[in-house]
């Protein structure tokens, strides 16, 4: 039954996910992190129920499936944090104060709730420097 109700929900998650027309952005982009919440907690309720000392293959794959969920949430928590400052961008833009400053808002609202992640990317660009390429020929 909780399989069922899991596979609903990536289900669902690949039709928030697909491009609409009819939903801006943001709207998608929150969906899209609530659903993502939705699964990861359905996830550890499942993993609860396995007890601490069973290494069965389902609860291998179970907390593969709970880090990747978790990983994927974070991703998607930083997206919806720039989708917040876009949308405040373009509100502000409209001389809507208002509608700009509930956007700025919810959006340190959602970094406060972040997640930090456990392997920090580099802050810099991956390109090598000039030194560094004639150090490798």
């Amino acid at each position: 039954m909780k399989a069922k109700a899991i596979m609903t929900g990536l289900w669902g998650l690949l039709v928030f996910t697909a491009p609409t027309l009819a939903d801006p952005p943001l709207a998608t982009t929150e969906k899209t992190y609530r659903l993502l919440q939705t699964i990861s907690s359905q996830l550890q309720e499942v993993q609860t129920s396995f007890t601490p000392s069973e290494s069965t293959p389902a609860a291998t794959a179970l907390a593969k499936a709970r880090e990747q969920v978790r990983i994927v949430a974070a991703h998607c928590c930083r997206d919806l944090y720039v989708a917040q400052l876009t949308a405040a961008k373009a509100a502000l833009a409209r001389n809507d104060r208002q509608q700009g400053l509930h956007h700025l808002r919810k959006a340190d609202e959602t970094l406060s709730g972040c997640p930090v992640p456990s392997d920090p990317e580099p802050e810099h660009d991956h390109q090598e420097s000039g030194k560094e390429a004639v150090a490798r020929r």
